[in-house]
């Protein structure tokens, strides 16, 4: 047939297991199609599960659980390695699943997605592309990879771990993308998010209407534009006892708040909204608001530039604190409707 397998009479199946060194090969359409519901399906360390004319599998019904430790993985352009249109309960990957388009195509409910410390989930565009809003939990320590974008949430998260050693690389634009209301980013001592030409992570989407609880960051999140970016979205807080880093030429954000961007809460609900605290907290960069942020910073042992990088940017109660540090006020129009506090240094507007 057209599919290398293909579940679609009536009843369950229980299990699907391609052993090391089998091929399972959609000629015309997928390696795997289900149009009724299946158990357990395992590609073992050495098995391919491939196809050369469509999606490299396509869960259409519910399927409990796919472990992957070989590879899956298409080679049509266009189209993706594993397209989920259906509830896949537990997703676990130790091996490569790659896509010309996505890796993994989150279309209807993931419940939890767990890559290894060995698994590869690449994309041509977008490694892991969540177009969904269905809850799930996610951890990823070993590597997803995207010619644009590393993750994008085009949809709600309830939460994403990037855990030590993991590590979300998008090219051109955004190592993790968030687009929809979410929960928290995080990102674990040990590990990386970055853009080569882009941003680290990115929020923005629809306007502020859509919020992101918080990116919370350990580990290291770089960006040719900017280590973080929230432009026409709302995020309501980011903490960071890691390092952000802007990696462009020359001067550069290492937070950029741009137009339509709004950083922090109005009523202040859970303080500052950069907090940058401990003995390696950096952020590598200035701070760029050209939007509005709320309830001010918390940054300690650093100087600290803020500009508005020629734009018209705003900042609306709370302090502008920097502890064991000097404060300057750089290009472009800041309006301070906030206090500065400036400890153990100097401050320059």
């Amino acid at each position: 047939g057209p599919n290398g397998v293909s579940f679609d009479s009536n009843g369950p199946v229980g299990t699907l297991i391609n052993r090391s060194g089998g091929v399972i090969s959609g000629t015309l359409g997928p390696a795997f199609y289900n149009s009724r519901e299946v158990g357990t399906v395992t590609n073992e360390v050495g098995g391919l599960m491939t196809s050369n004319s469509s999606d490299g599998m396509y869960i259409n019904d519910p399927l409990t659980t796919f472990t992957n430790a070989g590879v899956l993985v298409t080679t049509r352009s266009g189209y993706d390695a594993l397209v989920v249109n259906n509830t896949l309960t537990t997703l676990t990957n130790s091996g490569t699943i790659m896509g010309t388009r996505y890796g993994v195509n989150y279309k209807d409910q993931i419940i939890t997605m767990d890559n290894l410390a060995t698994g590869l989930i690449q994309g041509g565009n977008t490694g892991f592309y969540i177009g969904s809003s269905d809850p799930m939990t996610a951890t990823n320590a070993g590597r997803i990879i995207g010619g644009v974008n590393g993750v994008r949430a085009y949809y709600t998260i309830t939460g994403f771990t990037n855990q030590a050693g993991g590590v979300i690389s998008g090219t051109s634009n955004a190592g993790f993308l968030i687009e929809d209301n979410s929960g928290t980013v995080t990102n674990e001592a040990g590990a990386l998010i970055e853009s080569a030409a882009g941003s680290g992570v990115r929020v923005g989407g629809y306007g502020t209407r859509y919020k992101v609880d918080e990116v919370a960051n350990a580990g290291l999140i770089t960006g040719a534009n900017s280590g973080v970016r929230v432009e026409n979205g709302l995020l309501k807080k980011l903490t960071n006892t890691g390092t952000i880093q802007y990696t462009g030429a020359g001067t550069g954000p290492a937070v950029r708040v741009g137009p339509g961007g709004v950083l922090g809460v109005a009523s202040g609900t859970g303080g500052p909204a950069i907090v940058s605290t401990g003995a390696g907290a950096l952020l590598a960069g200035t701070i760029v608001n050209s939007g509005t942020v709320f309830y001010g910073f918390q940054i300690e042992n650093q100087d600290v530039t803020v500009s508005a990088d020629g734009g018209l940017g705003r900042f609306t109660s709370g302090t502008l604190n920097v502890v064991n540090g000097n404060l300057t006020f750089a290009s472009g129009t800041t309006t301070l409707d906030a206090a500065i506090s400036v400890n153990g240094g100097t401050g320059t507007v």
